[in-house]
């Protein structure tokens, strides 16, 4: 057990452990309550074997969701996700909780006809990472502020599916490579980044980059119920189920 700051963030308190972290790990808050049963959030994972899985829900309004009641309410994120295999390609954090503006790239529509853009999902805080995302934890937070799983490292991640530039400068496609020298489970994928292998490997139709990151979502239906006692009117809620 590792004992961290209150202050710290959940990105720097990985930071802080990841000697201690030799495989893929899961991430949980401790203000999570759900009646998802954990095998299914985990078999689901598996089944895909993204770089990450994250888990959303749609928070009643007594919960303090973006039209909640809770006077303390969470910082406003539009989630965009491909309805035909459930990858996560889009996450906009806004601090007007009113906003319902928010932008895409033309070049992510076109790779994703099908996406559904929502502000009503809330972060569950639940994840499954490789663990290479740790280390890319370490090395971007040399150059910026990498402090917070939800408004910095996801992003990124997810930005990352799409943006070569992005991913090469911020260190993302050295940190899969330096997973794929030393951990001989990644043999897969160092196939598919592999400039020898045949082009239907490494590239998507038209001869377009493929990114090394996978993002995917999980949306629990309304009859699994989920809430999080991040404050005290949603403690108070929690306690009336």
């Amino acid at each position: 057990m590792e004992v961290v700051d209150d202050n710290t963030g959940t990105a720097d308190a990985l930071a802080l452990v990841k000697d201690k972290i030799m495989t893929d790990f899961i991430v949980i808050s401790c203000d999570l309550l759900t009646s998802l049963i954990p095998h299914q959030f985990l078999d689901m994972h598996r089944s895909e074997d993204p770089t990450v899985t994250a888990l959303f829900f749609e928070p009643t309004k007594s919960e303090g969701g973006p039209f909640g009641s809770s006077k303390v309410k969470e910082v406003t994120q539009f989630v965009g996700i491909d309805a035909s295999n459930s990858q996560l390609v889009y996450l906009d954090n806004s601090d007007d909780m009113d906003s319902d503006e928010f932008s895409l790239r033309i070049s992510l529509l076109a790779k994703h006809p099908v996406l559904n853009v929502s502000r009503l999902l809330q972060d569950a805080h639940l994840y499954v990472f490789k663990r290479w995302v740790i280390d890319l934890i370490s090395v971007v937070s040399n150059k910026r502020t990498m402090a917070s799983i939800k408004e910095h490292v996801l992003p990124l991640l997810v930005k990352s599916q799409h943006q070569r530039v992005l991913a090469d400068r911020e260190g993302v496609t050295k940190a899969v490579e330096m997973a794929m020298a030393t951990n001989p489970s990644t043999q897969k994928l160092a196939l598919g980044l592999s400039t020898t292998q045949h082009p239907d490997i490494n590239k998507t139709d038209g001869g377009q980059w493929k990114s090394p990151v996978s993002c995917k979502a999980i949306v629990l239906p309304k009859e699994i119920y989920c809430g999080r006692a991040n404050t005290i009117p949603n403690y108070f809620e929690l306690n009336r189920h």
